[in-house]
């Protein structure tokens, strides 16, 4: 992995080993060939949505691995009187034939005794650690469209990779059918305790010493608790989370959402896929365009950096990024990352700041059903006026009351008779 690249392209994740591109799809998916299957996803098409944002920081960032997970992990010793048996294999070897079977199966061979039980608590405490930070401290770009940039920053790839680099038309034809996308360590723990019901596990005495580890989530390796840091290895740079001013509610870990380290990466990151001056002026280059960066927590940090002298720049990039990012990270008002609001007193029925500021507008497909019932009262409150129109004296000609076949048939479906009075009498 030490050759290797990524791309970020408008949320869509392009990684560069030495043999091969994986190059976008359609605007939606990238995937990658049979040469980079060790390195992404243990023999397995490594394939991301449009809307990775968080599967981008789940790709850069080393977790916490704590010194004790839900479980001791220290193994139980079995004596074998000198008989080779299977608790005389290594541990290693178990976790190889692991990686080859259904989860379900390996949690009911760890019910089989105490030493296989240790085993494979282990092995399922580090199955989704393994799968963080595959492309932490690589090089990194963010492009604005399909297609490969004109140019590069200086030093990131060499003339004959260039040259051995892969058309991205000829990606566009992709198998999907073995697609996988990291949909979280909760989903997946979800999964195997669906799997040990389904199959009785459960009723097993052992089960209870494997459920811890079925009830981890993506808390259990990225605490937010922890204060962490978006560090720029070839600069030298940290920015901290906590200097960023966020309402508690939202401040979760690495992967805090209204301000968190995709967009600055997105930005900071930014290498346009033209040269031409006027698009360069409205979009200019990112400074960290072809850095490698990395998302890791402080005290990680400060430990491994001891004798070394970094810049905290988190301060500069709020204010850089404070008014960039105002009417675009919340479509409900003003960005709730920045509201200096007073909380009011205890007790007191008076509406916090923040609180009166939240317009509730729905989002996604509540659009949809939003606009629909916005429809159906206006078309009722049309038929009640069209109704009592019809009601008081007049011709009743349509040039007085306009009144269509559609509004006789919405009529019908709000149990309403519309119909012209007789005309007075001449």
């Amino acid at each position: 992995m030490d050759e290797g690249r990524v791309l970020l392209n408008c949320g869509i994740v392009r990684h560069k080993l030495p043999d091969l591109w994986i190059a976008p799809r359609d605007g939606l998916f990238f995937g990658c060939g049979k040469e980079a299957l060790d390195h992404i996803s243990d023999k397995k098409d490594y394939l991301l949505r449009d809307e990775i944002k968080q599967e981008v920081l789940h790709l850069i960032t080393t977790p916490v691995e704590h010194e004790k997970d839900p479980v001791s992990r220290q193994k139980v010793e079995t004596d074998s009187n000198g008989v080779i048996s299977i608790s005389s294999l290594p541990s290693k070897i178990f976790k190889i034939i692991f990686s080859l079977v259904d989860k379900a199966d390996v949690i009911s061979f760890g019910l089989t005794n105490q030493y296989l039980l240790s085993i494979v608590g282990d092995y399922l405490y580090r199955y989704p650690l393994s799968s963080y930070g595959k492309m932490a401290s690589l090089p990194i770009l963010a492009t604005d469209s399909n297609k490969i940039p004109d140019k590069y920053p200086p030093n990131l790839f060499s003339k004959e990779e260039l040259d051995t680099m892969t058309p991205l038309s000829q990606f566009m034809e992709l198998d999907t059918s073995r697609s996988c996308e990291w949909p979280g360590v909760k989903p997946i723990t979800q999964h195997w305790r669906h799997e040990c019901h389904r199959r009785g596990l459960h009723r097993d005495p052992g089960y209870q010493y494997i459920l811890p580890y079925l009830r981890i989530d993506d808390d259990t390796y990225l605490p937010p608790n922890e204060t962490w840091v978006l560090r720029n290895l070839t600069t030298k740079q940290i920015i901290k989370r906590t200097t960023i001013p966020v309402n508690p509610e939202f401040n979760r870990g690495p992967r805090a959402e209204l301000f968190s380290f995709y967009n600055i990466l997105a930005d900071k990151g930014f290498w346009p896929s033209t040269s031409d001056e006027t698009y360069l002026q409205i979009h200019p280059k990112g400074e960290w365009a072809g850095h490698r960066l990395q998302i890791t927590t402080l005290s990680s940090h400060e430990e491994e950096t001891k004798n070394e002298e970094w810049t905290d720049i988190s301060d500069e990039i709020r204010e850089e990024h404070e008014q960039k990012w105002i009417n675009q990270l919340d479509r409900r008002g003003p960005p709730r990352s920045w509201l200096s609001y007073k909380l009011p007193e205890p007790g007191s029925r008076e509406k916090s700041e923040y609180d009166r500021m939240k317009v509730p507008l729905p989002s996604g497909r509540g659009w949809l059903r939003y606009i629909r019932a916005e429809i159906r009262k206006r078309e009722k409150s049309r038929l009640d006026r069209i109704e009592k129109n019809l009601s008081k004296p007049g011709c009743g000609c349509t040039e007085c009351y306009s009144i269509d076949a559609a509004d006789v048939a919405n009529a019908a479906k709000e149990g309403k008779s519309l119909k012209r009075p007789a005309p007075p009498p001449s």
